[in-house]
């Protein structure tokens, strides 16, 4: 596709109009679930231990000690981002379906770099050294 708005389709113009309310409550989820992560740490004292690094569209980078690795995956994460954010659908005015809540799925991995993941057992292993210290 080109840059300039004046290449694009009648198709083109549809098809970003469609996909723009879900693009908006995902996005709108994921501040809300964001905000929740930091109020979290900051309520449980966290601030040194677990570190919000970076947000890519609907994935948050977090750097944490490896003996809070699982807490932060498995309670921390699923709170703030999966029970905290409640989604009630509605029509097109706004008006309530009647239907949810509803709540985003979670998909996290553990790694030292986006594109590779730990396994439980490193994941504890790495655990086991640092509370070793």
């Amino acid at each position: 596709r080109g840059a300039a708005l004046g290449d694009w389709t009648d198709a083109d113009f549809e098809r970003q109009a469609m996909n723009w309310p879900m693009q908006s409550t995902v996005a709108e989820v994921i501040d809300r679930a964001i905000a929740r992560l930091y109020r979290t740490i900051r309520d449980q004292g966290l601030e040194d231990v677990i570190r919000l690094v970076l947000q890519v569209h609907d994935s948050i980078v977090l750097e944490t000690r490896y003996d809070y690795v699982k807490y932060v995956r498995d309670e921390l994460i699923p709170y703030a981002m999966k029970q905290s954010v409640p989604i009630y659908p509605t029509d097109l005015g706004g008006n309530p379906l009647g239907t949810g809540p509803f709540y985003m799925e979670t998909d996290t991995k553990v790694g030292f770099r986006w594109s590779e993941s730990l396994s439980e057992k490193e994941i504890d292993e790495l655990a086991a050294t640092e509370l070793a210290r």
